[in-house]
């Protein structure tokens, strides 16, 4: 089987694999529009490319193409132009980029020399990414044992009698979801002007003007369903997926979604984490209905019936508070490592351009050799 490479970027752009290939070659390929218009990939073996997908191929074979690969990553940036995707960078265009053409000697130094330093400088940037996705990973396990066992440890348990849920203090109830939220269908009215909302897996719930380009508003939310602060907002379609969250504005939103409202004396800030977790998102898809995977809905008829914890409101807003100030101190980490992250990128982006255009003088660098491991006495 051989890739397929698209112009996505993620999954260093492979689409999938096919059982046969249309490249057997080393080229460049770049990514021709979206937000990482200009990306550049060096391909090499056998390996397939669509059709928005750039290639380019070596005239002089003795050409250093990593070099090229070097120059386009710096190079690019100043050759996108704005597109409603982003940005574009088509063929046409490419082929009039203008990129520095030093010795194959000086090539192939400077190409050693960047791979050396940009190896480090990657090391410590997948350093930080691992961190970002350590503190995420410790964030939703302190999350789930809050509001599944809450903060005492010491506190007995017992058998909730639900199978996903496992044991939960003796103190706590537990009670479908629809005996403390109730279903809310109430449209707006004509003309109005109310603030456009939407959900997200990723975040929650959040003014669809902050994320989404502005050619994807809605034409008109007459007929949308008006939401309240303390709403919780499901996306039927994709709520196993963790697209459902707690609202803190007044507003409308889609009628593709439900709107729950409390109707019991409880925090509804307490169920957005517990509706959020991995762990009620697979009991969310066992609930689900649809002919396949993608099609799946969260009916409230369905989700009703979902036996919930439902600790004292008192202890709901002890775990609240202490959710909250866990996720500032990781918010604070992750916006640390971010900014290191940053840093390292704007290092390296320093380090190609000064390297391809000749402003570091390499005449005299030589790799290092690497350390040999100095042997150890085995002790007696």
């Amino acid at each position: 089987m051989y890739p397929v490479y698209s112009s996505q970027t993620h999954n260093d752009g492979c689409l999938g694999y096919i059982n046969s290939y249309d490249f057997n070659c080393e080229q460049i390929t770049w990514t021709t529009d979206g937000a990482n218009a200009g990306t550049v990939f060096l391909r090499k073996g056998k390996y397939n490319c669509t059709n928005v997908c750039g290639t380019l191929q070596p005239i002089n074979k003795e050409n250093v193409l990593q070099f090229y690969l070097y120059c386009l990553q710096y190079i690019n940036q100043f050759h996108k132009r704005p597109d409603t995707n982003g940005a574009k960078i088509m063929n046409n265009e490419m082929a009039e980029v203008y990129i520095p053409r030093p010795s194959n000697q000086e090539q192939l130094r400077i190409t050693t020399f960047l791979n050396h330093e940009t190896a480090k400088i990657d090391n410590l940037i997948e350093k930080q990414q691992q961190l970002i996705e350590l503190l995420k990973e410790k964030r939703q396990a302190v999350i789930s044992h809050a509001v599944t066992k809450g903060l005492n440890p010491d506190v007995p348990m017992k058998d909730s009698g639900v199978d996903w849920l496992g044991d939960i203090p003796c103190h706590w109830q537990t009670l479908p979801t629809k005996r403390f939220f109730r279903l809310v269908t109430d449209p707006a009215e004509m003309n109005n002007n109310y603030e456009l909302l939407s959900v997200y897996s990723a975040i929650g719930v959040a003014p669809r003007k902050d994320l989404e380009p502005k050619g994807n508003k809605s034409s008109t939310t007459n007929g949308y369903w008006k939401v309240k602060q303390g709403d919780i907002i499901i996306n039927k379609l994709l709520a196993w997926m963790g697209a459902i969250g707690l609202s803190i504005y007044d507003g409308v939103t889609s009628p593709a979604y439900d709107i729950l409202r409390k109707i019991k004396n409880i925090n509804p800030k307490f169920y957005h984490y517990l509706f959020r977790l991995e762990l009620t998102q697979r009991e969310f898809k066992r609930w689900s209905r649809g002919i396949m995977e993608m099609r799946l809905r969260l009916y409230f008829e369905e989700l009703g019936r979902i036996i919930m914890p439902v600790p004292p409101k008192h202890e709901q807003d002890m775990i609240v508070e202490e959710i909250e100030k866990i996720e500032h101190r990781h918010f604070q980490l992750e916006k640390l490592a971010s900014s290191q992250i940053e840093l390292l990128q704007e290092r390296r982006t320093a380090l190609i351009s000064a390297a391809v255009t000749g402003k570091i003088d390499l005449r005299n660098w030589t790799a290092p050799i690497p350390k040999a491991e100095t042997p150890t006495e085995a002790s007696a």
